[in-house]
């Protein structure tokens, strides 16, 4: 998946860069995925080639900007003003952006104080760069190497990174499970073409194809795969792989809910809840959510405190919500863990507690929520102001 995420932005870079369009500004705030697909965004700073000028300012994040841009040109024309941007200016970015989706964090993110700016641009002048990530292909840290070298006639251009990226081997274990897969699926076997799906989502052994995903997982469902009757459900949800139908989504999680499946009753009780192929109804979404927090659900015991929190389905109880959220953090449920922090930060069912907001936030934010990330550095950005 991330050699896609990769293949993807040096794909779309490719592409505006042949129409002599430069970005000037990538870095990941940038990038945006829906459906596990990338877009390029921002293109404020954009310019076609013949309109670039050189620039006095520094504009953009410091970690993603060509080490040119930083040092003066020795030109009488341009004596006094900075790099003129280039195509190799965002082949340097993307270099930065390939490293970053290796080690799914931001560039030097030790220098994050405002203060530490001059520093870190007098280090990347001088050729510091991120160091490479243990176990990542070494095809791979070869084409963002190649991209972030400091002078940029060393660089190779868009349509050469996009290439390599697409000659890099898959991995082998991923390849053979695939063809494993496709073996067994078809001789029949019920749990392969359920898996041989995945492989299709999820891009594991061949290409990304959703829509021979949803084919394996609908042949699968009709054989009585209740995973695959399951995945079918969101896909007709979300419009992944066919059209959208929420009705059509609606009625398979409801019949496997019938079943006992968790999950599908999950996924109903938020259709009830959000009125999705169904009329809303947030008191059968809150018996739902009550039914599979009692089997020992961390997601519904989570979902019901929410409802508690809300008031939605029952009567709005913030002691109780508390409590949900504890019970749900507890066993380490990371969206129990990032409202726990948002009761001890605003104070919900409990005395008001920064500190213990703060220790939540960062511990969800360890375990992979964006979100409380973003509320950790918040707060620490507040103590600091202070």
């Amino acid at each position: 998946m991330k050699l896609q995420f990769a293949i993807q932005i040096a794909d779309a870079v490719s592409c505006i860069h042949q129409n002599d369009i430069i970005h000037c500004d990538l870095h990941s705030d940038n990038i945006l995925i829906h459906q596990n697909t990338i877009k390029l965004a921002d293109f404020g700073l954009s310019r076609r080639l013949a309109e670039v000028s050189t620039q006095k300012d520094i504009l953009g994040i410091v970690p993603y900007i060509d080490p040119q841009h930083f040092q003066e040109q020795t030109k009488n024309d341009t004596n006094g003003y900075h790099y003129k941007p280039s195509k190799k200016s965002d082949v340097y970015s993307v270099g930065v952006l390939l490293w970053e989706i290796s080690s799914g964090q931001k560039p030097f993110k030790s220098y994050d104080k405002f203060y530490q700016k001059p520093k870190l641009i007098m280090e990347i002048i001088n050729g510091k760069r991120e160091s490479p990530i243990p176990n990542t292909p070494i095809d791979y840290i070869n084409i963002y190497i190649k991209c972030w070298q400091n002078n940029s006639d060393d660089r190779p251009d868009m349509q050469k990174v996009f290439s390599d990226l697409k000659s890099i081997k898959l991995n082998t274990n991923e390849t053979k499970a695939f063809e494993l897969y496709k073996e067994a699926a078809e001789k029949g076997d019920i749990m392969a073409i359920k898996d041989l799906g995945n492989c299709y989502q999820n891009g594991i052994g061949i290409e990304k194809d959703e829509t021979k995903a949803f084919e394996l997982y609908k042949e699968a469902a009709e054989k009585g795969q209740i995973d695959a009757i399951l995945n079918l459900g969101y896909y007709y949800q979300n419009g992944i792989g066919t059209k959208k139908n929420e009705t059509k989504a609606f009625e398979i999680y409801k019949e496997v809910a019938e079943k006992g499946q968790i999950d599908a009753i999950l996924n109903l009780g938020y259709c009830y809840r959000n009125g999705i192929g169904t009329e809303k109804d947030e008191t059968k979404a809150f018996e739902l959510y009550r039914e599979v927090a009692e089997k020992g659900s961390t997601s519904a015991t989570n979902n019901l405190g929410n409802c508690y929190e809300n008031g939605i389905g029952t009567e709005k109880d913030e002691n109780k919500a508390f409590e949900l959220y504890k019970e749900a953090a507890e066993k380490g449920n990371i969206f129990a863990l990032g409202n726990l922090g948002n009761c001890y930060f605003y104070g919900i069912g409990i005395v008001k507690d920064e500190n213990k907001a703060f220790k939540l936030y960062k511990e969800a934010a360890e375990k992979g929520s964006s979100r409380c990330n973003t509320k950790s550095w918040k707060l620490l950005s507040k103590w600091n102001r202070n």
